[in-house]
């Protein structure tokens, strides 16, 4: 898993007055504003290695369709599903899947708003959020 870099923690990766991160590293923007203003010049990242995954949460109450709904949005869109865990636990439906959005044929904020039009056609709460924001809201 890479290592998120934020301006609270980037000052960590000073060493002998070169800023050094690990490879496999994601920089948020204000870090980078940071190692700007700094002097540092990061790296450019290799579009090649960048995942662009997103984690697309669902709840609210179970009926028929759910699934279905948010997967021809995503498809829509040209966004792959890699993983999915959806339950349904006394009448309440919840879902995580874990999407693609490299081909997204639309912006990410385009994106979730229409996951989020969907959502409420479909009667349930729909959000997505970018993997390394996910993980760095979650970190414990």
């Amino acid at each position: 898993m890479p290592k998120i870099i934020t301006r609270d923690n980037i000052a960590d990766y000073l060493q002998d007055g070169a800023l050094i991160l690990p490879a496999d590293a994601v920089v948020t923007t204000e870090a980078q504003a940071w190692a700007a203003q700094q002097g540092y010049t990061l790296p450019k990242p290799d579009p090649s290695q960048d995942p662009q995954r997103a984690v697309v949460s669902v709840l609210g109450k179970d009926r028929v369709g759910i699934i279905a709904g948010v997967a021809n949005v995503l498809a829509d869109h040209n966004v792959n599903i890699l993983d999915i865990s959806q339950t349904t636990m006394q009448g309440f439906f919840t879902m995580i899947m874990l999407v693609d959005i490299k081909g997204c044929t639309i912006s990410f904020a385009a994106l979730n708003k229409r996951l989020a039009e969907r959502g409420h056609e479909l009667g349930v709460r729909i959000s997505a959020q970018r993997e390394e924001v996910f993980h760095y809201m979650h970190r414990i």
